[in-house]
């Protein structure tokens, strides 16, 4: 703007008042612009409250109460002095089918960790139980009889099995993921059928006594009290899982994997963690399996194997605590009494489940929770 010279200028009251507003605009923007940055310091410490009341509600609602505390005592007693009392009323077989009965409740809680808790449904679980027990036959023909150190060798090959299966698998949803995992356990079910030096169609009968190291050997129990250890502690560690930050964010990409994957949450690698998890415990159970039986058969990965822990785990309840347990208890103790009567005893086994699914969907731990409420 040319002036007059000599003359002091003054500004018009135009451009005094469009100076202000410019100034008065601008602080309001940075009001504003700190009033947004509060809103966000507010909402995120509003997301980080809610997601610790929400773990804590979840602790709070999932502890055991002292009903559940003392009725575990007491079962944890009757199955610890079972070997004593089958001696004397000579029920000896009963120690060998209970053996059994636990390794399958070990397993059923790892595919029930998949299953109900995130909503997988694997129909080749049981594949990773041979993967275990022929880990197990292969450490036997490399010289090895430690116990221990061939459970370790079964849960890291389940494990690496687990980790191979689950990475292409987990891309699938719905149908296509039941589809592939039955048709990753037929490949590994064919694959021991055809190998020659681990017993092919035939399995593999075990003669080696297995070594535990020190006086545990002269102990007559002590492989029935390993297995009881490894049930409570498979049992605990599922409990505590659940109820981790981890725990609570598979649950929730069971209801709505969309909205935790649009939340941030790396959905693909949660799902391949439990899957491998559950993995490597079916493993531990084929190789505590292999222990009990002295066998190994390829029938172990049959699709029929895995089928019956998915209906076990329906039996009892999924996504329950106690569901896999009862499931199996009840499962393997009716077929095992309905065996005494009648060779077709999976006709009464199968028209329980029917009726089951019509009048309690979440199983007999279903029925209790009604008769409680």
């Amino acid at each position: 703007m040319n002036t007059p010279s000599g003359s002091a200028y003054k500004p018009s009251a135009s451009v005094l008042s469009s100076g202000a507003s410019s100034q008065v605009g601008g602080a309001a923007h940075q009001e504003q612009l700190q009033n947004v940055g509060l809103e966000r310091h507010d909402a995120g410490g509003i997301q980080a409250l809610n997601a610790d009341s929400l773990r804590a509600h979840v602790l709070a609602t999932s502890a055991l109460s002292l009903k559940q505390i003392l009725i575990m005592v007491l079962l944890l007693t009757l199955m610890a002095a079972l070997p004593w009392l089958a001696e004397q009323i000579g029920w000896d077989y009963y120690i060998g089918f209970m053996r059994r009965v636990m390794i399958m409740m070990t397993v059923a809680i790892s595919l029930n960790f998949i299953l109900g808790y995130a909503g997988m449904v694997a129909l080749g679980h049981a594949g990773f139980m041979g993967v275990g027990a022929y880990a197990l036959v292969i450490a036997l023909d490399a010289g090895q009889s430690n116990v221990w150190l061939m459970l370790l060798y079964a849960l890291l090959a389940s494990a690496f099995f687990a980790l191979l299966i689950g990475a292409i698998s987990i891309r699938t949803k719905d149908a296509y993921f039941i589809m592939i995992t039955l048709a990753f356990a037929q490949m590994l079910y064919y694959i021991t059928m055809s190998l020659g030096f681990l017993g092919g169609e035939d399995g593999y009968a075990i003669y080696v006594p297995f070594s535990f190291g020190a006086w545990l050997d002269e102990f007559e129990h002590t492989f029935y009290y390993l297995v009881l250890a490894i049930l409570c502690l498979v049992f605990l560690l599922n409990e505590r899982v659940l109820k981790s930050r981890f725990g609570i964010a598979l649950k929730g990409t069971r209801e709505n994997s969309t909205r935790m994957l649009a939340l941030g949450y790396p959905v693909y690698a949660i799902h391949l963690c439990a899957f491998v998890i559950a993995g490597a415990v079916a493993g531990l159970g084929g190789a505590l399996l292999a222990i009990n039986d002295n066998y190994v058969s390829p029938q172990m990965m049959s699709f029929s194997e895995s089928a019956a822990l998915v209906i076990m785990i329906i039996l009892g309840g999924m996504a329950t605590r106690w569901g896999p347990i009862i499931g199996v208890a009840v499962w393997l103790g009716l077929s095992e009494v309905l065996k005494l009567y009648t060779d077709f005893w999976h006709w009464p086994m199968g028209l329980l489940l029917i009726v089951l699914v019509f009048f309690s969907p979440q199983g007999i731990v279903g029925l209790f929770k009604k008769r409680t409420s």
